[in-house]
């Protein structure tokens, strides 16, 4: 991984994290603790963002701190992150 993609991946990370509010943030820092995402569960693998929102296999295991659960913030915040998250990779791929 280079250093500009590493840089784009921790902004993108941080950008998203500031969309939560601090009930928000509070569940994330639980959340993180855990490093396998429940079977079925939505999330985002904050190492990879351009990913999108992803949904959980039985064998999906994220290093602890990497993953955003869909359970970990509200609906209202989720679809904000989705948004985001369109509206950056546009960006990014010049659409």
């Amino acid at each position: 991984m280079t250093t500009v993609t590493r840089t784009a991946g921790y902004n993108a990370r941080e950008s998203i994290l500031n969309l939560l509010s601090d009930a928000e943030v509070a569940n994330v820092s639980n959340a993180e603790a855990r490093s396998v995402i429940r079977a079925g569960e939505d999330y985002i693998d904050l190492e990879h963002p351009d990913l999108g929102a992803q949904k959980a296999r039985a064998e999906t295991t994220i290093k602890a701190g990497h993953a955003l659960s869909k359970s970990a913030v509200s609906d209202e915040t989720w679809e904000i992150i989705l948004t985001y998250l369109k509206t950056h990779s546009r960006t990014a791929n010049g659409n």
